[in-house]
C-alpha cells in the first residue's frame, strides 16, 4: 500500500471577442429594426451566426467564445450582407475578413490574449487605440413612385396633376 498523493492541476483559460463594431446605414429611407440580414461565417464557409440589424443600425451579433484549447491558433472568419432582393435597394456587397489570433495570457491567469484584424479584402482596417474598427453597411434606396388618378369606376383620369410633400423628421408640417 502506498502512502503517495498524486495532484493533477488542469489549467483553464478563456476569453472572446465581440463584433459589437459593424452597424448598417441605409440611405434614402428610414432603417427599420429586421430590415437587413447579416452572416458570421467560418473559413469554410459555415454560416456561424445569422443576424438582423436594430433600428438604430447596430449589428447584434454573439460573442465569440475562445478557451485554452485554442492556445497558439488563428481563426479566419467573414462578417456580410445577405441580399434579400428587396426591390429598389442597392445592397452593400462588402465582404470583411475577421482573423482571431489566440494566446495565453502573459502571466497565465486564466485569461487569454486575443488580437482580432480586420481586413476589406488585402487592407487592414485600423480602430482606434486598443479598439476594434467601425465599419458601416450602407445600401441604397433608389425606389422610384409612380402616380396616377383614377375615377370611381378604376378609368386612369390623363392629365393628372400632383404635388408631393415631404415633412420632416420631428417636424409638425410639411413642405
Amino acid at each position: 500500500e502506498s502512502d503517495e498523493v498524486l495532484f493533477q492541476n488542469h489549467y483553464r483559460a478563456s476569453g472572446e471577442v465581440l463584433l459589437d463594431n459593424f452597424t448598417k446605414a441605409l440611405n434614402g429611407s428610414p432603417l427599420a429594426a429586421g430590415q437587413f440580414t447579416f452572416q458570421l461565417a467560418d473559413a469554410d464557409g459555415n454560416v456561424l451566426q445569422t443576424v438582423t440589424n436594430a433600428a438604430d443600425g447596430s449589428i447584434p451579433f454573439e460573442a465569440l467564445t475562445y478557451d485554452e484549447s485554442d492556445i497558439g491558433q488563428e481563426y479566419t472568419y467573414t462578417v456580410s450582407e445577405v441580399n434579400n432582393n428587396v426591390t429598389g435597394v442597392a445592397y452593400d456587397t462588402t465582404i470583411y475578413t475577421v482573423i482571431v489570433a489566440v494566446a495565453d495570457s502573459e502571466n497565465s491567469d486564466g485569461t487569454l490574449d486575443i488580437t482580432t484584424t480586420i481586413l476589406n479584402g488585402e487592407e487592414t482596417i485600423e480602430g482606434e487605440e486598443g479598439e476594434l474598427p467601425f465599419i458601416t453597411f450602407t445600401n441604397t434606396f433608389g425606389g422610384t413612385v409612380t402616380l396616377t388618378k383614377q375615377n370611381d369606376s378604376q378609368q386612369v383620369l390623363a392629365g393628372a396633376e400632383f404635388q408631393l410633400y415631404a415633412r420632416m423628421e420631428g417636424a409638425d408640417t410639411y413642405e
